[in-house]
């Protein structure tokens, strides 16, 4: 190779080196911006904090993390973020595996996601008729508290 070309190439690692640290800092400043609207209590934020700890977007991975998030949004309506807290309970990932509230879940996101309606569905067959009966119990408790706050906001 001549000097020109060793050089143009060493300019360009250089340079893919530098783009990549930019645009790392700016999944940074991104996911912390994000993170600072979701301790405020903004569901969305929340709900998109959590994917990307679940993917490892701008923020390392961590499945427990992003349980907690979806958790948070989850409380307060999200119908995204509860079906996923649901696959998240039925896998066991970021959280030990429970049927009963992967069914909770997605019993409370079915009326608004229809594949919560079928993985309800799906979970409930390996369950005992007493096991989704206390998921369908544990569902109607956490939707009157839901509705208490909505009917307190307004």
């Amino acid at each position: 190779k001549s000097q020109q070309d060793k050089a143009n190439e060493g300019a360009k690692q250089e340079g893919q080196a530098h783009g990549g640290q930019r645009q790392k800092n700016r999944r940074e400043r991104f996911s912390a911006s994000l993170r600072d609207s979701a301790v405020q209590g903004d569901v969305a934020a929340q709900y998109r904090l959590a994917r990307c700890y679940a993917n490892g977007w701008g923020v390392e991975e961590d499945d427990a993390e992003a349980v907690a998030w979806y958790r948070r949004a989850a409380e307060q309506g999200c119908a995204q973020s509860q079906e996923n807290l649901g696959w998240s309970y039925f896998n066991g990932i970021g959280t030990p595996k429970d049927d009963i509230e992967a069914y909770m879940w997605f019993d409370l996101a079915a009326g608004q996601r229809p594949s919560a309606e079928d993985a309800r569905g799906r979970v409930g067959k390996s369950m005992s008729e007493s096991s989704v009966l206390e998921a369908k119990r544990r569902s109607e408790f956490l939707l009157s508290i839901l509705n208490r706050r909505r009917t307190q906001e307004t």
